[in-house]
């Protein structure tokens, strides 16, 4: 019977050619499962003062911003490199 199985919960789909491979948790695992992810999910939640469940944009918001910093650090150094050569004769 598959009543028996519980609850199902599919935690991954990688499609490769014509082909699909499906990763999934069953049964007790899946409330465990969701017990540690919501436990995470908390986590970040407080780490960077969001609402639970506007985390992704607000990790997705923090992560752009960090991307654009990183390069503006790079041109940043970049540009003291060159000044710091001018100064040589």
């Amino acid at each position: 019977m598959t009543g028996e199985i519980g609850p199902i919960l599919i935690t991954r789909i990688e499609r490769s050619k014509k082909q699909a491979r499906v990763e999934f948790i069953c049964g007790n695992r899946v409330v465990r499962y969701a017990r540690e992810a919501n436990r995470a999910l908390e986590a970040i939640s407080q780490t960077i003062s969001s609402p639970l469940l506007e985390t992704a944009s607000a990790v997705r918001t923090l992560w752009d911003e960090h991307q654009q910093m990183r390069k503006r650090l790079e041109d940043l150094e970049s540009e003291l490199l060159d000044h710091e050569a001018a100064q040589f004769p």
